[in-house]
């Protein structure tokens, strides 16, 4: 499996978390199944830590090999995620279900769509990118 390949199926696995996190978050439930909620949100937590730099620096490399890529917007993304990441990961290390449920109301939510769509847009600039595709796997290695 390439980088490419790799960096795709990061991204399904994150969009699953943010389906079980979404529909759990969804549930008529009263109350939440915050413990539920919190082992979703970590898995996530774990896989974006993991995949974000892996991301990074195949991004560099396509830039550096003279891909025209939005690097700059990728970058402040992954900033304004961290903060939503952030608040969510503080709340739940707060212990306090109130607290976390109110970051799940907002952050959590804000999360999810602006995950959805950095993950749609990455992989856009990637598919659609000027650079041919032994280029792309040249620097896959």
């Amino acid at each position: 499996m390439n980088s490419v390949e790799r960096l795709l199926e990061e991204h399904r696995q994150m969009e699953r978390q943010l389906e079980e996190l979404e529909m759990s978050m969804s549930e008529d439930e009263e109350p939440l199944n915050v413990s539920h909620i919190t082992n979703v949100f970590r898995k996530l937590h774990n896989l974006w830590n993991e995949h974000e730099k892996k991301e990074e620096d195949f991004f560099i490399r396509l830039k550096n090999e003279g891909a025209s890529l939005p690097f700059e917007k990728v970058l402040f993304e992954h900033q304004e995620l961290r903060g939503h990441k952030k608040v969510l990961n503080d709340a739940i290390n707060s212990g306090s279900d109130i607290r976390i449920m109110v970051a799940l109301d907002t952050d959590g939510r804000m999360l999810i769509n602006k995950l959805r769509k950095h993950i749609e847009d990455e992989e856009e600039s990637i598919l659609n990118n000027s650079l041919n595709i032994n280029q792309i796997k040249n620097l896959s290695r």
